[in-house]
């Protein structure tokens, strides 16, 4: 029986808890319904502050606080829905049909009150009790100290800009009376009266040509540098077969000159292959070529006109 006995009073007690809060929800749901009467949703919702709310209150005031203000905020959220409750099952008693007394008059209007006030009270109780945790506190704590630190730091700016102000203003001033000065047209400094002098610039002396003892000098110096020496008669060759092709090197300027031009032959003959002068002209002629055949690709394009070939240009 010793054993029995504490188990059985555990299980009686609670039944009859549940039996109270069964008891304070139902008067607090009839009480709700002359509130919003035909409205199932809003008397739900409304239980949540009432007898839910204290019990939700009750379990983070035992399980879930974490500082003192949340203890403090946890304990007035708890008394707030019992009385809340208490409140809403007194007059539901009062109206539910009893005929022992006569309810005041101001019955109905402490019904509308409570509800707003305990409405008003749990979210102000909820969203302090939010803000109350440790973690949440350091940082508004942080935060504070930073917008004090900033604004210190602006006075302090503000104070040294002030007893600089004179010698900042006298570093502007210069510029923005020279900006005036440009505008109105008045010389940005003081005018010099000089003598004016003649700067007419010399005549350019004529390019002479280089003789062809410095061309052999040339060669020499070349050749104590390390290069390949060459003689006056050897450069002129190598620029004659540059200018007229190899097999015209032996010739002398006027007859090259008149025989084979650089541009091409006077008589129409064509140019050795191998020649500057030759290369040049194929040159010419295949790019004028290449040329020509971009154009009538790009026609033919225009036009939609095939080849001989049957292909779409």
């Amino acid at each position: 029986m010793k054993k029995i006995l504490p188990a059985l009073a555990g299980v009686f007690f609670a039944i009859f808890g549940v039996g109270i809060i069964a008891l304070l929800m139902s008067y607090t749901w009839q009480a709700l319904a002359r509130i919003f009467p035909d409205n199932l949703i809003a008397q739900a919702m409304g239980m949540i502050l009432f007898d839910i709310a204290a019990l939700a209150w009750l379990l983070a005031f035992i399980y879930l606080c974490k500082s003192v203000m949340q203890y403090a905020f946890a304990f007035i959220g708890f008394a707030f829905g019992m009385l809340g409750t208490l409140g809403m099952v007194a007059i539901e008693v009062m109206l539910g049909g009893q005929e022992l007394m006569t309810p005041p008059a101001w019955i109905h209007q402490a019904l509308i009150y409570t509800f707003i006030g305990a409405a008003v009270a749990h979210v102000v109780l909820f969203y302090a009790y939010k803000l109350a945790a440790p973690e949440i506190s350091a940082e508004i704590a942080l935060g504070v100290e930073t917008a004090q630190i900033t604004e210190e730091a602006m006075k302090q700016a503000e104070a040294s800009l002030i007893a600089q102000r004179q010698a900042l203003g006298a570093v502007i001033a210069p510029r923005l009376i020279a900006n005036v000065r440009q505008n109105l047209g008045l010389p940005l400094g003081d005018v010099l009266d000089l003598p004016a002098q003649d700067v007419t610039p010399a005549p350019l002396l004529a390019e002479q040509p280089q003789p062809k003892a410095q061309v052999f000098w040339q060669g020499l110096i070349n050749a104590v540098k390390g290069r390949k020496f060459e003689s006056a008669q050897s450069l002129e060759r190598r620029f004659r077969q540059r200018k007229y092709g190899k097999r015209c090197s032996g010739f002398s300027d006027d007859s090259l000159k008149r025989n084979y031009p650089p541009g091409g032959n006077s008589s129409g003959r064509r140019l050795g292959a191998n020649s500057y002068a030759g290369r040049l002209a194929n040159r010419q002629r295949t790019g004028n070529a290449r040329k020509k055949r971009i154009q009538e690709h790009v026609q033919s394009r225009r036009l939609g006109i095939r080849d001989r070939r049957g292909w779409d240009l």
